[in-house]
């Protein structure tokens, strides 16, 4: 009996190609469209949501071990004095 030397699909593939998840994405891409139509400028900051805002970036910063913005761990330096890495 012949080998076959096609690898099979991976899992990651099969979702892609699976119909539910085209449609999803086409779904949340019309409604991102249909929302973004409604934007018509641009709002001053909210201070009340300062905090959580930052809150928000310092919990991102924390996880990903270098703070929006760095794009290569090149970039990144760790402050021995501080939890939160900065740029150089």
């Amino acid at each position: 009996m012949p080998v076959s030397t096609t690898p099979s699909p991976l899992h990651a593939e099969s979702l892609q190609d699976d119909p539910r998840i085209i449609e999803a994405k086409r779904l949340i891409a019309a409604a991102v469209s249909d929302h973004a139509a409604k934007i018509d400028s641009v709002s001053p900051p909210q201070a009340e949501r300062g905090e959580h805002y930052q809150s928000i970036i310092a919990d991102y910063t924390r996880d990903r071990g270098a703070p929006l913005g760095l794009t290569s761990p090149r970039e990144w330096v760790m402050v021995p004095t501080s939890n939160s890495p900065t740029a150089v």
